[in-house]
């Protein structure tokens, strides 16, 4: 039986194939999300494992795109922060502030 112009078994072996695809995403993004916790308290880039873990899985899984899109996001806020910025990852003002090690002052 036909589908659409195309031979049954065709169609059950794409399904099959998409299956299994997504079933090795989900696997892969996984295990990299699980070791990004663990570096979060052990040594290591834990923040950018789980990034890594969150880009794999919006291959496949809208909702791990959103997820990736909010992380980086908060990490471009933080890193705003970080260097001396106003609020929401804006940046830094001119001159900087002369107490801080990471933005230097302009004279």
């Amino acid at each position: 039986m036909q589908k659409h112009g195309i031979p049954a078994t065709a169609l059950r072996g794409a399904i099959r194939r998409r299956h299994g695809r997504r079933l090795v995403v989900l696997v892969v993004g996984m295990a990299l999300i699980a070791a990004g916790v663990a570096l979060l308290v052990l040594p290591g880039p834990g923040v950018l494992v789980v990034f890594a873990g969150l880009a794999v899985l919006s291959t496949e899984f809208p909702a791990a795109q959103r997820a990736k899109r909010w992380l980086g996001r908060k990490a471009k806020r933080t890193y705003g922060r970080m260097r001396g910025g106003a609020h929401h990852g804006q940046p830094p003002s001119e001159g900087g502030d002369p107490t801080s090690p990471l933005v230097p002052p302009t004279y």
